[in-house]
């Protein structure tokens, strides 16, 4: 679990991530991760890092090789941000679906970032 927050003067937020991995050798599976956009990728970089010092045991994870999933919906910026990132690539893209037919978080904020989907891993 990863936190990061902000202060400013007319905005205090905070944005959280969790991630697993759900068998040895298998990809880290980032979400659920809501908060704002921009902490999206320090927040990324905070639950890999730690997950890859825990895996080495030696703190230093610059030689680690990984997977990382996610799913991410509704975000197109983001979603450029990440692919200019070295070794990132889009597996997938396809609508996301609801059993009623409607919008993912129809009328939410866009604080929901990446989805805990049960698809991945």
């Amino acid at each position: 679990v990863a936190f990061l927050s902000s202060h400013t003067n007319d905005d205090d937020s905070v944005s959280t991530g969790v991630a697993r991995q759900d068998c040895i050798g298998g990809p880290l599976i980032i979400g659920p991760m809501r908060g704002r956009e921009e902490h999206f990728i320090p927040l990324l970089h905070a639950l890999i890092e730690k997950h890859f010092e825990n895996d080495s045991g030696s703190g230093d994870v610059s030689g680690m090789d990984g997977s990382v999933m996610m799913m991410i919906t509704g975000h197109p910026n983001l979603m450029a941000e990440l692919m200019e990132i070295k070794g990132m690539s889009k597996l997938w893209e396809c609508p996301a679906m609801t059993s009623d037919g409607e919008p993912i978080y129809q009328n939410g904020d866009g604080s929901y970032l990446a989805m805990m989907h049960p698809t991945l891993g």
